[in-house]
């Protein structure tokens, strides 16, 4: 199963997010089992390898959710076909895989899932079918195979066949006019044949761009090369000293570059954080027992801050009542004298506008340059006073302020959210002025009077009332 679920990528993305959720977990429960170091599972390319071991922690755990949900994932079309079935055979298990499974090791693990998912799901499996006796029979070889029987071995071979081994070694060394055995002066033999098949086979690591470094950093020992031999004479029998030279060249090759292969998963496998799960999680629980007594410390500390806390806010709860006392009247005579001093301000603005209009009564107003380019519509203005007509003519000259007559009592005249308010006092009850002063008073408005009954020079009056009206007070 382990196997099935490392060869399908498919399911690779689904196997980490549930190993993840739990790996500390699913580590140990690999970790620690016999199928662990198994050639069924170590023998395979690293990330094949590395995706066995982590089905197998899920597989250990004997989660059936989590392992149905790879399945699914990976092989749903077999799930919903084995749903369906009543008695699986093999020939039922072929009809469900179809053409999809083409490759032996895929084939094999899709007819093992089909197997499993009968079991989980109550299906009745025909055990005497011819087809999956033969499919368990094999299975139990590869198993028997990976504990090292009928598997070949040169140190369990015979002394006879280790000798043959060695004396074509030694003939080979005399054709091809082997100096030492080393990689180095192997791999350059004065016969040209031999030089030849050596070349030959030497390409190969330029055409997968890698150094025969590879290769010499990976000595071959005597017996490593009589192991080569010793395979040769157990396919061939016989020995064609040719023949064997050539093989022998090429097996060193192989044999070296799978030498370092190995070596490299040594590696990974000694560094790899899967390694260090044990370790992490050991240290993990080291750190939640620091934590807790660094709680408990902190705990112990704020009950005597709390202690602390109450003796120091029983002192100063008497000094903050009387302080708060003292600054809540010093806020209430400051907002008092701040609205004293707005107030006295406006009274300023007033009177200014009232001397302006008493002075010049004989005499038309004049503007500055700064004032004739005021914008007068960027202004929120309110004229009250001034005939229906002269009102009028104003309002066409000033369309977006407000204006109101003289006897328009009892309503809202806008000054809460105006810029200025003008009085036109030719024309101006004491009953509408009254309020209205009061009101531009309430919301500090600035105050101006207007005189002229001619409109330009009305409005000219206008702009020299708001030039203290600038940019950054207006209200938009």
């Amino acid at each position: 199963m382990a196997e099935a679920f490392g060869t399908c990528s498919e399911v690779y993305k689904t196997i980490d997010d549930i190993y993840q959720r739990d790996k500390f977990r699913y580590y140990r429960l690999a970790r620690e089992s016999i199928w662990y170091d198994n050639d069924i599972v170590t023998s395979s390319p690293l990330e094949i390898e590395l995706y066995n071991k982590k089905a197998l922690g899920i597989l250990l755990s004997e989660e059936q959710k989590e392992i149905l949900y790879i399945i699914k994932h990976g092989w749903k079309r077999i799930y919903y076909r084995v749903k369906d079935q009543n008695i699986l055979d093999m020939k039922s298990i072929d009809n469900i895989l179809g053409k999809s499974y083409n490759r032996d090791d895929t084939k094999s693990g899709a007819i093992i899932i089909a197997l499993f998912l009968a079991h989980i799901l109550n299906r009745e499996i025909n055990w005497d079918d011819i087809g999956l006796k033969m499919f368990y029979a094999n299975a139990l070889r590869r198993l028997m195979h990976s504990y090292g029987h009928m598997r070949i071995n040169y140190q369990a071979a015979q002394s006879a066949d280790k000798e043959r081994a060695q004396k074509l070694r030694e003939t080979i060394k005399a054709r091809a006019k082997i100096t030492r055995w080393n990689y180095y002066h192997f791999s350059r033999p004065k016969d040209k044949n031999a030089l030849n098949w050596n070349d030959a086979y030497g390409l190969l690591l330029e055409l997968a761009h890698v150094s025969d470094s590879v290769v010499e950093s990976n000595q071959l020992s005597l017996e490593e090369i009589d192991s080569i031999l010793y395979t040769y004479l157990n396919v061939f029998g016989e020995s064609n000293e040719n023949e064997a030279e050539q093989f022998l060249f090429g097996g060193y090759l192989v044999y070296a570059l799978l030498k370092a292969y190995k070596r490299v998963k040594e590696t990974y496998w000694g560094n790899n954080q899967e390694t260090l799960y044990l370790e992490m999680e050991n240290l993990e629980k080291q750190l939640k027992n620091t934590e807790a007594e660094r709680q408990r410390l902190e705990d112990i500390l704020k009950t005597y801050e709390d202690k602390i806390d109450k003796l120091n806010k029983k002192v100063e709860s008497e000094y903050r009542r009387a302080a708060g006392e003292v600054q809540d009247q010093l806020r209430a005579l400051e907002k008092e004298n701040e609205k004293l001093r707005a107030e006295r301000e406006l009274d300023k603005q007033e009177l200014q506008s009232l001397r302006e209009l008493f002075f010049n009564l004989d005499k038309p107003i004049e503007i500055t340059e700064e004032e004739g380019l005021i914008d007068l519509s960027t202004i929120n203005g309110v004229i009250i006073g001034g005939h229906d007509r002269w009102r009028v003519k104003m309002k066409e000259k000033l369309p977006r302020w407000k204006f109101f007559g003289p006897e328009q009592y009892n309503v809202d005249l806008g000054i809460a959210n105006a810029d200025i308010v003008f009085f036109f006092t030719g024309y101006l009850s004491h009953t509408m002025y009254i309020p209205a002063i009061t009101e531009a008073r309430k919301y500090r408005v600035p105050v101006s009077y207007l005189r002229s009954v001619n409109e330009e020079n009305a409005l000219q009056e206008v702009k020299h009332g708001c030039r203290s009206v600038t940019a950054s007070n207006v209200r938009r």
